[in-house]
């Protein structure tokens, strides 16, 4: 493996954690958390609208396949509510 394949590796594990500790949401925000809650904590946690989205889109692709389809649902309410959000700053 190239040096700048393991640098990018690296990197990419770094941010993976940092979204895992810094931006962890709530112990059951997805599961018993409405859309505009997992919305308003994405603002929340996040100073732009790419940063919110792809802590949303980074739970789904860690849930995969196997996510309840309510819940994916919900997520993907909360983004369209969280477009909104932003729009209108």
């Amino acid at each position: 493996m190239s040096r700048a394949r393991k640098l990018i590796e690296l990197i990419e594990a770094v941010w993976v954690q940092k979204v895992k500790v810094k931006h962890h949401p709530p112990e059951g925000l997805f599961s018993e958390g409405t859309a505009e809650d997992i919305a308003k904590w994405a603002k929340r946690m996040h100073k732009d609208l790419r940063s919110a989205m792809a802590s949303l889109n980074f739970f789904l692709n860690r849930a995969g396949k196997k996510l309840d389809p309510k819940i994916r649902r919900k997520v993907e309410r909360a983004k369209e509510l969280l477009r909104k959000m932003f729009k209108k700053e």
